[in-house]
């Protein structure tokens, strides 16, 4: 049967039946997703936000491996490809190595570098006992972002413009890139 010229659909509260496929296929339609899959009592929607929690793991994973590593963010661009929406690989950048490769992985691999840095930069301060104080700066490309950034980079509790005490230094970073 083709779409136009199926049959009103039975009781759409408890899903959709279609008995003309039953015989055949077992075709249930479950539109509340109350199926639960025995054996493992798993619903649908559970499985898939299991799967998607299991493959941030590995993404997570194999980030914090690389950075530990000390690989460059190419490299480790290149390992994080297998993870993309299959519609975003074929968006491409020679920037800013002059290589061409995945936009998505690098600015997820160069922006997970700089966090690590950046964390590993106050924790280290913080571990000093001769750093009391922390500045927060911009870089020469900083841009117009909606961020935090300039105003971190001009607050003044009494140190000075971008001035920190450790204990008070802002989330770093504040956006990607």
């Amino acid at each position: 049967m083709s779409p136009a010229t199926l049959p009103p659909l039975a009781n759409p509260a408890q899903g959709f039946f279609y008995p003309w496929l039953f015989g055949r296929r077992g075709v249930y339609y479950d539109a509340l997703h109350l199926y639960v899959r025995p054996g493992d009592g798993y619903r649908l929607s559970d499985r898939v936000w299991r799967t998607g929690q299991l493959t941030r793991n590995r993404i997570d994973n194999l980030i914090r491996h690389e950075i530990l590593n000390g690989t460059s963010a190419v490299k480790m661009a290149k390992q994080l490809e297998r993870f993309l929406k299959p519609e975003r690989v074929g968006i491409k950048t020679a920037k800013p190595y002059g290589q061409l490769g995945s936009y998505d992985a690098r600015r997820l691999a160069r922006t997970e570098i700089t966090a690590a840095h950046g964390r590993a930069t106050i924790d280290a301060a913080q571990a000093n006992p001769f750093v009391e104080v922390l500045t927060w700066g911009l870089s020469y490309s900083h841009t117009d972002w909606p961020c935090n950034c300039e105003a971190n980079s001009l607050a003044d509790d009494g140190l000075g413009p971008g001035n920190y005490r450790i204990a008070d230094t802002p989330e770093y970073p504040d956006h990607p890139h």
